[in-house]
């Protein structure tokens, strides 16, 4: 390496460590902040251990400015034992998971243990094949299924057995009838409607989102109403590509009885995009109290950009 990336790389490392970490305490409060947090935490502690690998004269430093990003990712951002099931056993998904890279219910039928399945997939305008893609889908069984940024052109009849919905470059799929609301949130950047699916065990609500990718655009001030919108709509599982992560404040702050289907359920590399070494966690699932998340997994394939997400729910018991 030459002398002057040597004696660069430690000061540039420094700068890193520190936008990251005011990132890190004051998260997405404002436009600014919101870009130090938006500053992925495995592209930091990937610089962090090339220097050390690299350099010979500063290892020492570069070992402390990595405790913190390597704790975060290790410790906060990943979880990589699957919580345990208050009532049941995990249920497996057909795909296989990637680790590396009190209301309820109004039917008999719903409380006989058998998981229902939901997955949520951003297609990346179908640039990589919808046909291929849609094969993958239906190897995975789903019961209903949740499609962002789908082809321009989609032929939803492909989707044999399923009542479609079709909303503003998304669509919902189900084996049942459904009705949706306007949209929700006011101002254009974060797109969101409640969908009603009538399924045979009951309604379940659900709440689809899309929010643009332009990082000029803050996110809390959109994320919040919707946020608010979960338990004044009482939705059951909301899903969506909202180009922000899930330790956003306003996730971070969901309404009593809501949890991230990833921390109820899941494990591995929590980030979703882009494939395939994906570093931000920008696809969520969020999971309301009428529901228990019997497992959740994010699946990386070579047809999308963004990992798809699939939940295996199971309706509760009324109390």
């Amino acid at each position: 390496m030459g002398t002057r990336f040597v004696r660069t790389a430690p000061i540039l490392s420094i700068g890193l460590v520190a936008v990251w970490v005011l990132g890190q305490i004051l998260r997405d409060r404002n436009w600014w902040t919101g870009l130090m947090f938006y500053f992925p935490t495995p592209v930091l502690v990937a610089w962090l251990l090339l220097q050390f690998k690299i350099s010979r004269t500063s290892r020492r430093l570069t070992l402390g400015l990595l405790i913190a990003p390597l704790g975060m990712l290790l410790g906060v951002e990943n979880q990589w034992m699957r919580p345990d099931s208050p009532t049941g056993e995990n249920v497996p998904s057909d795909g296989s998971e990637n680790t590396a890279t009190s209301e309820t219910i109004v039917s008999a039928a719903a409380t006989d243990g058998v998981p229902m399945r939901l997955i949520h997939w951003n297609l990346a305008r179908g640039v990589m094949g919808w046909e291929k893609q849609w094969r993958h889908i239906e190897s995975l069984q789903p019961d209903i299924i949740v499609l962002s940024e789908i082809p321009e052109k989609l032929d939803t009849t492909t989707l044999t057995g399923f009542d479609v919905l079709v909303i503003n470059g998304m669509v919902v799929a189900c084996h049942g009838s459904m009705t949706k609301s306007g949209s929700l949130v006011r101002g254009g950047p974060l797109q969101a409607w409640h969908v009603t699916c009538q399924l045979s065990e009951g309604p379940l609500e659900v709440m689809i989102a899309d929010m643009t990718s332009r990082i000029s655009i803050p996110r809390d001030p959109f994320l919040r109403p919707f946020v608010a919108l979960l338990a004044d709509r009482k939705i059951d599982v909301s899903v969506g590509d909202f180009n922000a992560p899930r330790r956003s404040l306003a996730f971070d702050d969901l309404p009593a009885g809501y949890r991230h289907g990833y921390d109820a359920a899941g494990a591995g590399w929590s980030y979703t995009w882009p494939v395939p070494v994906p570093f931000l966690a920008i696809d969520q699932c969020m999971v309301g109290p009428r529901l228990k998340p019997v497992h959740y997994e994010l699946q990386s394939t070579l047809m999308s950009d963004h990992r798809l997400q699939v939940l295996d729910f199971e309706w509760l018991r009324e109390n």
